[in-house]
């Protein structure tokens, strides 16, 4: 019924795929440096944030 472009639409999907991954490994690594700085400055140093 339609003309897809097929190759075209792979190379979108594969780009946003990419993309989904980059952000998921950015949340990551942010989540895994807070428990870090949450673990090494323990205490009172967290009422000053709040």
């Amino acid at each position: 019924m339609f003309n897809v472009d097929y190759a075209a639409l792979e190379k979108g999907l594969e780009l946003m795929g990419v993309g989904m991954l980059g952000i998921f490994t950015v949340l990551f690594n942010l989540y895994l440096i807070s428990i870090v700085l949450i673990k090494l400055f323990p205490g009172k140093e967290r009422k000053d944030i709040v």
